[in-house]
């Protein structure tokens, strides 16, 4: 019994992929899986008694639409176009459709959709097809018998999987690796934060020496030079006094932020160590990762990959397919909480309005045009005071007021923010406020900066 005569008229139960070039037709009688192959190195047409399928770990994204087009559709025979171009017929009711599989080096099929009196027209398409899908056809068979295309099976099937783990390997490994160096330049920066608690001593002493000959420095203002007895041997020390603060305010605004570091430092011990740790996972997980001999070692290890923030991705997606956009950048605070900040005008409108929820956390620079930002919290959480001050000089630097040392920013819970009737884009009535007086700290910047990531659809 030839091919065609065993084939003829079995009807598609199920459709699936093994990669993104191999198109996998389970059929109902007879009984199997015909495997349809244009990916390089593994081209061919075979059958497998077995549902070939399960074999492929993650769908290629035009598995859906191929499966609604082809469910359900009887096979209608083999045909051979020109000399590189093989198609298969199909049909579905009324319809009829075309499977064209293009055995170039690079191997490319689409589907088409056929109707009386018309040119076919293209419904799907995977790679480059260059055979004009509209010459004449020829009959002819993939094989000389179903028994060798049951052969051809045993061959082109451990093939194909052996080429789709090693897909999946490469895509799930250069996501690990890029997450591994992401985590390597966060533990950098958490490293350069804890050593600025030598700042806070040098500040603390500054401070100590200005009390102590404060009954001297009344009116005081700009540099000043002062005998510092505590070192040895004494030494002359220059120090810059704020005019608007005068000696004992600059010596409160020393001591402050001598205690904001010291707090910072402590913070930054924590979050050194939690980086740590999860820099070792990732790397045993990279590990594990290029170990891995089949599609099925590789689930657990994408589930372990999501706890790190990388979802499961299909290696056959579009590198240039663009993701959905939402209206906010996302960068990560104190803690690796998430702040998010409107990326403009319209866009803090939807932030605002749609996104936030009203136990959230609201800030806008004060008096200055720029960006919404939220800080996401739970129901009656209090946002930690250093998660503030990350969210205030992010406020700020997306502001009219980017570039000053100084700046006031309002912040309240999102349920205070209003948007009344007939308003400009963006703009918004704030019901309450506090003020958060912020003073530029460039590090803190430059951190929350090199933490933007990708944002998710919230």
């Amino acid at each position: 019994m030839t091919v065609s005569e065993a084939l003829q008229g079995s009807r598609v139960r199920r459709v699936a992929s093994l990669g993104s070039r191999a198109v996998l037709l389970e059929l109902a009688a007879p009984k199997g899986t015909l495997v349809l192959s244009v990916e390089r190195g593994a081209q061919g047409i075979a059958f497998v008694d077995q549902a070939a399928s399960q074999i492929a770990l993650e769908p290629a994204p035009w598995v859906t639409t191929l499966r609604s087009m082809l469910d359900g559709a009887q096979l209608g025979g083999f045909e051979r176009i020109g000399t590189r171009a093989s198609r298969l017929a199909f049909t579905r009711g009324a319809e009829q459709l075309w499977l064209v599989l293009e055995w170039s080096s690079g191997g490319a099929w689409a589907l088409l959709r056929a109707s009386a009196g018309a040119e076919p027209q293209l419904l799907l398409r995977v790679g480059r097809v260059h055979g004009d899908v509209a010459e004449t056809p020829e009959p002819y068979e993939p094989a000389a018998s179903l028994g060798e295309l049951q052969a051809d099976g045993a061959r082109l099937v451990p093939l194909l999987a052996a080429l789709e783990l090693e897909a999946h390997k490469r895509a799930l490994g250069k996501r690990l690796r890029t997450e591994l160096e992401r985590r390597k330049r966060r533990l950098i920066a958490i490293e350069q934060d804890a050593a600025r608690l030598a700042d806070a001593g040098a500040l603390r002493a500054q401070a100590s020496l200005v009390l102590t000959n404060l009954h001297g420095l009344r009116g005081a203002s700009g540099e000043i030079e002062l005998e510092d007895f505590s070192s040895d041997p004494p030494a002359r020390r220059k120090l810059i006094i704020d005019p608007k603060l005068g000696a004992r305010g600059q010596c409160e605004a020393w001591f402050q932020r001598a205690r904001k570091l010291e707090r910072g430092a402590v913070l930054a011990k924590e979050r050194a160590a939690t980086t740590q740790t999860e820099l070792s996972e990732l790397a045993a997980l990279v590990e594990r990762v290029s170990a891995a001999t089949a599609l099925a070692e590789l689930a657990p290890l994408q589930d372990q990959a999501r706890r790190f923030g990388l979802a499961p991705q299909a290696p056959s997606e579009r590198k240039n397919k663009k993701a959905e956009r939402v209206p906010y950048r996302e960068f990560r605070g104190a803690g690796e909480r998430v702040i998010l900040v409107g990326r403009g005008a319209a866009d803090n409108d939807a932030l605002t309005l749609r996104n936030a929820k009203p136990h959230d956390l609201w800030l806008h620079a004060r008096d200055e045009s720029g960006a919404h930002v939220v800080v996401p919290l739970a129901r009656n959480e209090s946002c930690p005071p250093e998660l503030l001050c990350d969210a205030a000089t992010l406020a700020a630097h997306f502001s009219s007021a980017r570039g000053t040392e100084r700046a006031d920013v309002i912040y309240t819970p999102r349920r205070y923010v209003q948007k009344p009737r007939k308003s400009a884009v963006g703009a918004v009535l704030v019901l309450r406020e506090k003020v958060f007086h912020l003073q530029l700290e460039p590090a803190r910047l430059k951190r929350l900066l090199a933490s933007e990531q990708a944002p998710d659809a919230r």
